[in-house]
């Protein structure tokens, strides 16, 4: 991220002497101070819409976080708003970039930021590719106006951007997290991100080009998750890192023992599919396996167990003469997986299919079809 020139106000003569009266003066000069934040630029979608919400954000959340607590007051304080309306514009300089400051109001020009998000996705959704790459510079815009992002619209803008088969955009904004704050810390995004990889090797039909990419991608998030930056601490009780599930971990099984079994033993195959085995049998009391309560837990449990069942099952076969090891997770299959997905799959079949969208038992016919 490029580091900020102070931000300098400019006003014309009458202004400067009506603001005399305020305690803040020095704040209205260049000061050698360094201030950080980030104000994003935005290319053109082609919907109006959405254009319109990105300039607001940009225009009235992200560019004051950027001013000093003297210019914001001049901004939100109605009593020094005749101090901006005046002949010559009032103006800060943050970098290189010159922004005329306007009287704005906290409650009626500030975006709700939780149904602000939303709506940007759904626009971001209709408006296709062009307006999808705005996602990084929307994000880095929330982190530097302190605009924290909570888990679950994490897991929302995960997920819609992976619908969208922008996967590959959201890992580049994992990989900056200290610019854009979306974190593999949080398990609902993270367990998006693997689907998408598990996603790119059975659209493909588990041929060989979409089985590695599925797989690079999975491993690669894998590495990133191990990352210091995505290891966030927690104030009440101690977190379980996305890493240390078997949920995520079974996604790796899934892809590695496909990878095994159909592209051969090289690249040293085999020993990593064990490897990810011991951490998936080492983890496994981490993971949330129960009878699923209603529908959108049934739902929610075929998308997470899934590819945990089908690599074990794919795993045991692969696995040769460690005997213990089969049996391990051919105990777990009989008597924890199966059960759980047989009779969550039963329940989602129950509502109609425009009453919902069945993403867990399409995954779960998807992989079931699956042969080696």
């Amino acid at each position: 991220m490029a580091s900020l020139r102070p931000a300098s106000t400019r006003f014309c003569s009458s202004c400067l002497r009506l603001a005399t009266p305020i305690p803040m003066s020095r704040s209205f000069t260049t000061s050698p101070t360094r201030r950080k934040g980030y104000l994003p630029t935005f290319h053109p979608t082609g919907s109006a819409e959405l254009d319109e919400l990105l300039s607001t954000f940009r225009t009235n959340i992200f560019f004051p976080a950027q001013l000093s607590a003297a210019q914001r007051n001049l901004v939100f304080r109605k009593k020094y708003h005749h101090l901006l309306t005046g002949d010559e514009p009032a103006t800060a300089t943050i970098g290189s970039e010159v922004v005329q400051m306007v009287p704005l109001d906290h409650l009626r020009d500030e975006p709700n930021t939780d149904s602000s998000i939303a709506r940007v996705l759904d626009l971001m959704g209709e408006a296709g590719d062009d307006a999808w790459q705005n996602l990084p510079e929307f994000l880095m815009g929330l982190r530097s106006s302190k605009r924290k992002l909570r888990g679950y619209q994490m897991e929302k803008i995960v997920r819609r951007a992976c619908l969208a088969k922008k996967e590959g955009l959201v890992k580049q904004c994992c990989m900056r997290v200290g610019d854009t704050g979306l974190g593999l810390w949080e398990l609902g995004a993270v367990k998006e991100l693997m689907w998408a990889a598990l996603q790119r090797a059975y659209e493909g039909g588990w041929e060989k080009d979409g089985l590695r990419r599925g797989l690079k991608f999975a491993e690669d998030l894998w590495l990133l998750m191990h990352d210091p930056r995505h290891q966030r601490r927690s104030k009440g009780k101690p977190l379980v890192w996305p890493r240390h599930r078997p949920e995520v971990v079974g996604v790796l099984v899934q892809l590695q023992a496909a990878a095994t079994a159909s592209l051969g033993e090289g690249e040293n195959r085999g020993e990593k599919l064990k490897e990810y085995v011991k951490i998936l049998l080492a983890t496994w009391k981490n993971g949330e396996l129960g009878l699923p309560r209603n529908w959108h837990d049934a739902n929610q449990k075929l998308l997470t167990w899934t590819p945990v069942w089908h690599g074990m099952k794919t795993a045991r076969q692969l696995l040769g003469d460690d005997k213990e090891m089969r049996n391990n997770l051919g105990m777990k299959l009989v008597q924890e997986v199966e059960p759980v997905l047989q009779r969550a799959r039963d329940l989602v079949l129950t509502r109609p299919p425009q009453e919902g969208v069945r993403r867990g038992a399409k995954l779960y016919d998807a992989l079931s079809n699956f042969s080696q």
